[in-house]
C-alpha cells in the first residue's frame, strides 16, 4: 500500500462507519493484491507471502477488516478457482473453438514481385567513424 492509499484509508477510517472501511480495504487494498495473482503466483516467495500474511492480520488487529478475512494463500486459492470456472462456463456455453480458427486451405495466391519496378538507385554510402 502506497503513502497516498495509507492517507485516503486513515481520512475513510476516521470520518465514516467500521463496514465503509471494511469495504474500502477489500475493495481497494486486496483486490490491489490479487490482480492477476494467477500470472505471477509462481513468482512469489515464501518471504513474501509472510509479509503479506502480517499485514492482512496487522489491519485485523487494528480494526481495518474484517475477522474473517481469509489468509493471502486462501485469498489467492479462491482467486484461482473463480477464474477457472468464469474460464470452465465461458468454454462449455460458447462455440468460440470452431469459429474462430482459420480454414486449412488458401485460394487466393498473390504474386507480391511484379514486373514494374522503379528507376531508382539505393547507394550505400559509408563514412568511418573517428
Amino acid at each position: 500500500m502506497c503513502l497516498s492509499d495509507k492517507m485516503r484509508f486513515k481520512i475513510v477510517y476516521q470520518s465514516a462507519t467500521h463496514q465503509l472501511v471494511f469495504t474500502v480495504l477489500r475493495s481497494v487494498v486486496v483486490t490491489k493484491l490479487l490482480y492477476a495473482c494467477s500470472a505471477w503466483n509462481g513468482f512469489v516467495t515464501a518471504s513474501d507471502r509472510h509479509r503479506v500474511d502480517a499485514f492482512l492480520r496487522r489491519s485485523k488487529r487494528c480494526g481495518f477488516c474484517q475477522l474473517e478475512l481469509p489468509s493471502f494463500d486462501q485469498l489467492m486459492e479462491d482467486s484461482d478457482d473463480r477464474l477457472f470456472h468464469k474460464l470452465r462456463i465461458f468454454v462449455i456455453t460458447s462455440d468460440w473453438t470452431h469459429t474462430t480458427l482459420p480454414s486449412s486451405t488458401t485460394t487466393e495466391h498473390y504474386n507480391l514481385r511484379s514486373a514494374s519496378s522503379h528507376n531508382r538507385l539505393f547507394t550505400c554510402t559509408h563514412r568511418p567513424l573517428d
